[in-house]
């Protein structure tokens, strides 16, 4: 679960903004869909992301804001798309991020401990917010 306090170090306002969806348990496993909005503090980005220590918060947090951009690529469906995505990247502005994410967790039974996490997530919109909001 230490990946859901660097996420509330580096984006703080996702905890006031998120939405849990069609939670489901079936057997030792809780499923959600979860829409949360976030935004992407470039600053906050650079302050935390050499402090990384562990190997699986470094490669979930540990890429600039241009690398990040670069693996919303995929989900362009035009040229356009791709312009805004890779403009986004350039920006030291920061960012409005909203984002769907499938979250599961399995539940050992012995123990009744999560002893498996598995998340996915797309980010559904991404607005620059201007230094003067």
């Amino acid at each position: 679960m230490q990946i859901f306090d660097k996420m509330f170090d580096i984006h703080p306002d996702c905890v006031a903004v998120a939405c849990a969806h069609q939670t489901k348990v079936v057997g030792n496993q809780i499923s959600s869909s979860l829409f949360l909005k976030l935004t992407d503090i470039k600053i906050v980005q650079d302050v935390i992301r050499p402090s990384l220590q562990d190997p699986v918060l470094n490669e979930v947090f540990g890429s600039t804001r241009e690398q990040r951009m670069q693996r919303q690529l995929i989900w362009a469906q035009t040229p356009e798309e791709e312009r805004q995505i890779r403009t986004l990247g350039q920006t030291d502005n920061d960012i409005l991020i909203h984002v769907h994410v499938k979250l599961v967790l399995t539940i050992d039974e012995i123990t009744k401990k999560v002893c498996k996490f598995g998340v996915q997530w797309k980010s559904t919109s991404m607005v620059e917010m201007n230094k003067s909001m």
